[in-house]
């Protein structure tokens, strides 16, 4: 080539140049190493956005090297914000400040919902969804004075954990953990406390965060019931060295009944036998009632009130049907066949002349002259004067004839059989005494 008289004798010659385009590698042949006439070469077109190394009007490359990073359409979202741009930018920390966030210490960068190193490059893809998850301050106060932290955490209870905040069940959080970490959240964090609680003569031990001694109880299951109490009071604060200790307050009631008595009456009744008896109009006794309250703490009686008495019932007398329907039966008693109208126990009792121990009486009179014999019965001068000259029978004596008195033996029906000294024998036992028939005139239907 001639230039105004100069000549210049130009050299061509063909090298290699490694062109990587998003981390992938080709070889390119070009005549200059300019970055401009290579990328020409190769046919590739770059963008303003993109990011090419060196740049694309150096004159002459210094190596057999070109970077190419292509510019890809990036969508970051920061909340309820989304922003979009192109960018040939890998590191996710530089595309976020590109897009107008700048990160902060506790920011969380995701992508594909996972957590991304902020400084590591984003492998290549045709486009990128970013999202911020931006750390808010969060203030714990507690009893021992108040801690700042910053999370990017989800909830409230993710960041505690995170920040190393243990929250044990019985601890009390102002806010629930579930809260959304969407904002600046000030917490309150009320530590449990060991208490000891005594009642019924055990010891129950465990943790609460309440507030007053009642709600307390109430979490250990202690709850206060009726009329107990505790010391301290419910309403206090949990004391200092966590003791509580619980009354257990019952009131028994007591009835105590006083029973006034009926008086009964008697009438005839025909139609029961006689000897027995029936009920005509049923006797009621007037019954009143003492209600007492006693009260008792942990099991020891503390006190008792009377109230006032009542009157369970009123009295009414009763009426006793005497039965006078006399009935004539036999019986067979020793081979013997009588008649009777009337059949009574009685307590027998003997005596003679010569009876007392061997003592001579020194008369065989009766109070009905008639002298002292077997077969002679003495009786109560009060049957004496109803029953006089009735014949009875009685089994191991044989027959007898009410004709004497004597003295009777107190709360028996009691008779005496009469001997003479010579046939004489002792009685003390209980035996039947049958009245034979005719019957009498005048029948005594109440036996005095």
């Amino acid at each position: 080539m001639v230039i105004s008289g100069i000549v210049m004798i130009t050299f061509s010659f063909r090298q290699k140049v490694t062109l990587i385009i998003d981390n992938e590698t080709q070889e390119v042949v070009s005549f200059a190493l300019r970055p401009v006439t290579v990328l020409r070469a190769a046919g590739v077109e770059v963008h303003p956005e993109d990011k090419l190394s060196p740049p694309l009007k150096t004159f002459w490359l210094s190596s057999n090297t070109i970077h190419l990073q292509r510019a890809q359409p990036i969508q970051i979202v920061a909340g309820e914000n989304t922003t979009s741009l192109v960018s040939a930018e890998r590191i996710p920390a530089n595309l976020l400040l590109e897009a107008g966030y700048p990160l902060f210490p506790g920011d969380r960068i995701l992508w594909n919902a996972a957590v991304i190193d902020q400084d590591a490059p984003l492998p290549s893809r045709r486009a990128y969804l970013l999202q911020l998850q931006q750390a808010q301050p969060v203030t714990v106060i507690t009893d021992d004075g108040s801690i700042t932290f910053y999370s990017s955490q989800a909830s409230l209870g993710m960041a505690l954990l995170e920040a190393g905040v243990q929250i044990t069940p019985e601890d009390t959080l102002s806010l629930d953990p579930e809260t959304p970490l969407d904002r600046a959240l000030t917490v309150s964090l009320r530590r449990a406390k060991l208490l000891t609680v005594s009642v019924n003569g055990h010891t129950v031990s465990g943790f609460s965060s309440a507030l007053t001694v009642g709600q307390a109880l109430s979490d250990l299951g202690l709850a206060l019931q009726d009329l107990d109490y505790s010391e301290p009071s419910e309403e206090s604060a949990l004391p200092e060295d966590g003791t509580i200790r619980i009354v257990r307050i019952k009131e028994a009631l007591v009835l105590q009944k006083e029973e006034l008595p009926y008086q009964s009456s008697y009438q005839p009744d025909p139609e029961t036998e006689l000897d027995q008896f029936s009920v005509v109009q049923s006797g009621q006794v007037e019954l009143i009632v003492n209600r007492i309250r006693i009260r008792y703490a942990n099991g020891e009686e503390i006190g008792r009130v009377e109230d006032e008495n009542w009157q369970a019932s009123k009295s009414q007398d009763g009426i006793i049907g005497y039965g006078t329907k006399v009935v004539i039966r036999t019986e067979v008693i020793n081979g013997q066949t009588i008649e009777y109208w009337r059949k009574i126990s009685v307590y027998a009792t003997s005596y003679a002349p010569f009876s007392q121990g061997g003592i001579y009486t020194g008369t065989t009179s009766t109070a009905s002259g008639i002298p002292l014999e077997k077969g002679i019965v003495a009786v109560l001068v009060s049957w004496y004067r109803a029953m006089k000259f009735q014949k009875v029978y009685i089994p191991g004596y044989g027959y007898g004839t009410i004709a004497d008195t004597g003295g009777g033996i107190p709360g028996r029906p009691w008779v005496d059989l009469g001997f003479s000294d010579d046939d004489y024998e002792s009685w003390h036992f209980w035996v039947p005494m049958y009245f034979l028939t005719p019957v009498p005139s005048y029948i005594p239907y109440l036996l005095p």
